[in-house]
């Protein structure tokens, strides 16, 4: 098969339509299918002085396709220039990077910091491992020595942004039951704590009063249990929404950071 005649297929590629049909499956996200094509066409051609770009080929078709251990492993082979050798690391730090080994992935890309072709896409990713490990005043400074100003405008934005303290929502539900769900604007949930816990705790007391001691018992321990799963709630609540607003925020940042992450492999 051949590619579309509209396709465009890198200059490394021209002049062998096979290379140039998987070039052009790869470039349509059909990452598996071309890995089929880029390996048969190293078993019908070995020694062809175009496999070790085939090989970082194999390599990013499996980064592409999430499958990052596999990936790892054409990264890693020997390849018989320096060029290839650094665009190889930088893979390698994408792929470590996607299995979250973010010091690995750090230790192989930062070398390639002050690479004369592949500066700005280091420290474009350098910049996504820091934000994926919250440091986002680290991560701005890359992108912004990167040039990804879009990337850099939400690092910044991050710093200042208003989310849900922990300790205030968990301060609140320890005085009042159901306080700190009220506080993360989940009306329902803070009033049935609420009204819930103060039943418990008011039927305990009722039961007191009138000397039935096994029933007091068992609804003020029912009553202690909500009123500490309360707090327990408006804790893990508050974290969930920040860790919800930064995963948005990174999947921002990969999109604007998308051109600058893949280096022409020409």
């Amino acid at each position: 098969m051949v590619a579309p005649s509209a396709y465009v297929a890198p200059a490394w590629t021209q002049g062998d339509p096979q290379l140039g049909f998987a070039s052009y499956l790869y470039d349509a996200g059909e990452f598996f299918r071309a890995v089929g094509e880029f390996e048969r066409w190293r078993f019908m051609r070995p020694q062809d002085v175009r496999e070790p770009r085939v090989r970082l080929q194999l390599g990013r078709c499996y980064l592409q396709g999430k499958r990052y251990e596999q990936a790892l492993t054409y990264f890693a082979l020997p390849y018989p220039s320096a060029e290839l050798e650094a665009i190889a690391r930088y893979e390698q730090g994408r792929a470590l990077l996607g299995l979250g080994r973010f010091e690995e992935a750090e230790a192989a890309i930062r070398p390639l910091e002050h690479s004369a072709s592949l500066a700005s896409p280091a420290r474009v990713q350098l910049g996504l491992a820091a934000a994926k490990q919250g440091a986002w005043q680290q991560a701005g400074d890359y992108f912004e020595r990167a040039g990804a100003s879009d990337a850099t405008a939400i690092a910044r934005n991050i710093q200042v942004r208003h989310t849900p303290s922990p300790w205030v929502a968990g301060g609140l539900s320890t005085l009042l039951p159901g306080a700190g769900q009220l506080y993360l604007g989940r009306q329902s949930d803070g009033f049935g704590s609420m009204l819930l816990t103060a039943a418990l705790v008011g039927a305990s007391y009722y039961y007191a009063q009138r000397d039935q001691a096994p029933i007091s018992y068992a609804t003020g321990i029912l009553g202690a249990g909500f009123w500490g799963a309360s707090v327990y709630g408006a804790i893990g609540g508050a974290r969930h929404e920040t860790r919800l607003a930064d995963a948005q925020a990174i999947r921002t940042i990969e999109a604007a950071i998308a051109p600058l992450t893949r280096p022409d492999l020409q």
